[in-house]
C-alpha cells in the first residue's frame, strides 16, 4: 500500500468545463476570482495514459469531478461529486482518500469547506 509520502506521475488526457463565458476565471486566480454567472457549475474529467502513485500503476484509470459552488471556490460552501473509475483500488488513492476508494459505489458526493 502507498504511504502519504509517495509521489504523484500522471501522464493523460484532461477535459474541463464550466458555466462561465469564454475561460474560466478561476485558472488564471487561483480560485479566487468571482464566476461569471455568480455561481459555478464544473466538471473536470482525466484519463490517465500513464501513471504512477507510489508504486502502484494508475495507468488506465478515469476520474470525474463535478463541482458546483455558490460564488468564487475559494469560498467553499460548494458540492463536489467524484467519479471513480471502478477499477480503481483502495492502493489507486492517496491515504487522504482512501476512504472514498473503499466504498463499493463508483459516485461519491461530499460538501468542501
Amino acid at each position: 500500500m502507498a504511504s502519504s509520502n509517495e509521489k504523484w506521475r500522471i501522464e493523460g488526457e484532461y477535459f474541463e468545463s464550466c458555466n462561465c463565458e469564454v475561460l474560466c476565471p478561476c485558472l488564471l486566480s487561483n480560485s479566487q476570482a468571482s464566476p461569471t454567472e455568480g455561481h459555478c457549475d464544473v466538471v473536470l474529467a482525466f484519463h490517465v495514459n500513464q501513471g504512477r502513485y507510489g508504486n502502484v500503476d494508475i495507468s488506465g484509470l478515469n476520474a470525474v469531478h463535478a463541482l458546483t459552488t455558490p460564488g468564487p471556490m475559494a469560498n467553499g460552501g460548494g458540492t463536489l461529486a467524484l467519479y471513480v473509475d471502478s477499477r480503481a483500488t483502495m492502493n489507486s488513492a492517496p491515504p487522504s482518500k482512501r476512504s472514498l476508494a473503499a466504498l463499493p459505489e463508483a459516485r461519491r458526493r461530499y460538501s468542501i469547506r
